[in-house]
């Protein structure tokens, strides 16, 4: 709801900081990696840190905003959690205090927020996984099943979802964000078609084709450093190939797929998902197509001179 005027506000080279609550089955895999795309993205995005709250009868629920200008100090404390119900949709209830910047109030309210940024962490990839693996984040689409009550029908801003699409739609300009796709191994919703041109100087007597280092993480989910088993099915050649797809730390990955072998390059082929984990079906856009689907479905490139490709819902 906020992404369009937070990422206005971090590109005129104001500050922000957050902590977040985490391991409790809300806070969102999603919502964090979102925090690690804008912390590369936006030097002033200068606190991003996470609370661990170590007992398991209680959770870390404070609501506290400040914000701070040249001349005052504003903080608002209240019920609402840091969402769009929390912000928009909701009945919350919220005090806010307009304070002098050498107030004594605002000196205890500073110590608050100093006290909990001490003992923080910073959210990055390797904690968001560890979270996710655990089983203690939230997912993102969550519908609340209730009785025959009417709708409020806001009509609120929203980033463009799932995550994966948001910063694509960011980057078609300046460049993918290819680290956060790379990191996104944890999204609740991945995309359901790679796209990826294949090109004649490629390796491997023709039958070998190098992945995007994104797309292992952002489409095939695996993490840095882990290895998944996949099966690529061909219908177009009746054959299928199983292979290990490792995400190392390079640019890319290289695959053997011996139904690529006759194939006339340059092309592109579509990675589809399946209900089955784990398993793709493959096609080749035939190649009067090629050049019509190359410039719709693939604006990006890992660097100049590489391969095309691009992701879709």
């Amino acid at each position: 709801m906020l992404s369009k005027d937070l990422e206005h506000f971090l590109s005129n080279g104001k500050s922000f900081e957050t902590i977040f609550g985490i391991e409790n089955g809300v806070t969102t895999p999603d919502a964090l990696l979102y925090s690690v795309h804008l912390q590369r993205q936006y030097s002033t995005y200068r606190v991003a840190k996470s609370y661990r709250w170590n007992y398991i009868d209680s959770e870390f629920h404070p609501k506290y905003f400040e914000f701070e200008y040249a001349d005052r100090f504003v903080c608002i404390v209240g019920s609402g959690n840091f969402t769009a119900g929390g912000l928009a949709c909701n009945h919350e209830l919220s005090l806010a205090l307009a304070i002098d910047r050498d107030s004594p109030l605002r000196r205890a309210l500073r110590g608050f927020w100093s006290h909990y940024e001490r003992d923080a962490k910073r959210v990055t990839p390797k904690l968001i996984r560890e979270i996710a693996n655990a089983g203690l984040a939230g997912r993102e689409g969550r519908v609340r099943v209730g009785g025959p009550r009417r709708r409020l029908g806001l009509a609120l801003p929203r980033a463009r979802k799932p995550l994966f699409r948001h910063i694509e739609d960011k980057a078609r300009d300046s460049g993918v964000d290819q680290d956060t796709l790379a990191d996104g191994d944890t999204l609740t919703e991945k995309p359901r078609r790679l796209y990826l041109q294949v090109l004649k100087h490629e390796t491997g007597g023709g039958h070998q084709i190098q992945l995007p280092v994104a797309s292992l993480g952002a489409f095939f989910g695996v993490g840095p450093n882990e290895t998944k088993h996949v099966t690529f099915a061909f219908p177009q050649f009746k054959d299928s190939v199983d292979v290990d797809l490792t995400h190392f730390t390079n640019a890319t990955h290289r695959v053997r797929l011996r139904p690529l072998q006759e194939v006339s390059r340059p092309a592109v082929v579509v990675f589809m998902r399946t209900a089955v984990p784990n398993r793709y079906v493959c096609r080749v856009v035939p190649k009067p197509r090629y050049a019509t689907v190359l410039k719709a479905k693939c604006p990006h490139q890992t660097r100049k001179g590489s391969r095309y490709w691009g992701l879709s819902g």
